[in-house]
């Protein structure tokens, strides 16, 4: 089947008020434009001025290859997953109430909770997709340059770029074996890099 030109988008997703992440899916657009330089140009598209969760919601939803969520996240006891513009939870989105994530090869989660909100997006995402998150209950923004930046540089390296679940889960096994070479070389445990939480997509 022809790859169609949304196959091949990269879509960076997060609240615009949260400074963090505006700073650091900034920072992802500029790398990928800097390495794709005199090779196939990647569409990447960050959505702009997203302040509600409704807004939240239409962009994760909307077709892409790959996406970036970059936000607070949250889960309480009762079961109930969120992506969040504060840690007050005053502007919110119901993981459970995305009717579905647009992203066919990768969907990338910074944000909390992780653990929690991957299984409730594999879900809403089409099986075949492959969904990455951070092991450890708080995301911090050192891991979301160290390793969640990084699957997406090594999928960028090549000169043509392969969305493919072969070349996805090649890509996150580089990650994880430099982030086992150096958590070996680390002697204070609190600089030592957490692990990569992988789930698969299994809506039809």
């Amino acid at each position: 089947m022809p790859e169609s030109a949304a196959d091949v988008r990269l879509h960076l997703i997060g609240y615009e008020p949260f400074r963090t992440s505006v700073k650091f899916l900034g920072a992802v657009e500029d790398e990928i434009k800097v390495m794709r330089s005199g090779h196939q140009k990647i569409d990447v598209h960050r959505h702009p001025g997203i302040r509600t969760g409704g807004q939240l919601g239409v962009a994760i939803a909307e077709p892409c290859g790959a996406c970036l969520i970059s936000c607070h996240g949250g889960h309480d006891d009762n079961g109930d997953v969120w992506f969040c513009q504060d840690q007050e939870v005053k502007i919110f989105l119901d993981v459970r109430k995305v009717d579905r994530v647009g992203a066919t090869s990768l969907v990338i989660v910074d944000a909390c909770s992780a653990r929690q909100i991957l299984p409730e997006l594999a879900r809403r995402t089409k099986r075949g997709a492959v969904l990455i998150g951070i092991d450890d209950k708080d995301t911090h923004g050192r891991d979301s340059v160290q390793l969640l930046a990084d699957i997406l540089r090594e999928l960028c390296y090549p000169a043509k770029l392969d969305l493919s679940p072969p070349a996805i889960m090649s890509a996150v096994d580089r990650v994880k074996a430099r982030i086992s070479a150096r958590n070996e070389l680390v002697e204070n445990d609190k600089d030592r890099s957490p692990r990569l939480l992988i789930e698969n997509a299994c809506a039809d």
